[in-house]
């Protein structure tokens, strides 16, 4: 019987000689499976634990392998970052300024990322806004729109929901007003 993946994690790899010679230092690699994927950091003789570099690279790797279905699934089974994930794919490129398009999202994400599309609606966008000052109202202030017989629960929502912004816009408009 084969053996279960263990997933894409960190690993030392051993110096490596040949006729007595040093071939290549010790590294911090990402293995995945079959696949080894260099993280640009050298390992001491004693090291156990990789650096803060390789962690990250780590990271980045595990980010950019995941990709979010596509198919067609009910509002509850559908995470909110999901959602922020392929908005940000397909609209990017087509952004005034995709650094602060970026920031954006994260932000957005690190709210509402891990919350189910179903749980989505007026209080959580509002909770949203309660956060530190550091985050951008205009950019906390979301709506996702579902088919209303998908938010009732009767049906199912294709991935990816509109994102408007259009909230935020009004909100911007009614403080400069102010």
């Amino acid at each position: 019987m084969p053996r279960h993946s263990k997933g894409p994690r960190l690993w030392r790899r051993q110096a490596r000689r040949k006729n007595g010679r040093l071939v290549a230092a010790p590294v911090w690699i990402i293995k995945d499976g079959k696949k080894h994927i260099s993280t640009g950091c050298t390992a001491g003789p004693t090291d156990r634990h990789p650096p803060k570099k390789a962690e990250e690279a780590l990271a980045r790797y595990i980010a950019e392998k995941y990709q979010p279905s596509r198919e067609k699934r009910t509002v509850h089974d559908i995470d909110i970052a999901d959602v922020l994930s392929i908005y940000y794919e397909d609209t990017r490129d087509r952004q005034s300024s995709p650094k602060r398009f970026t920031s954006r999202i994260l932000r957005l994400n690190e709210f509402f990322g891990g919350k189910p599309l179903g749980e989505l609606n007026t209080k959580l966008c509002k909770d949203s806004n309660l956060q530190p000052d550091r985050y951008e109202r205009p950019a906390l202030t979301i709506e996702l729109q579902a088919p209303p017989q998908a938010a009732a629960g009767c049906g199912s929502a294709t991935v990816p929901t509109p994102l408007t912004m259009w909230p935020a816009i009004r909100q911007c408009r009614v403080a400069a007003g102010a």
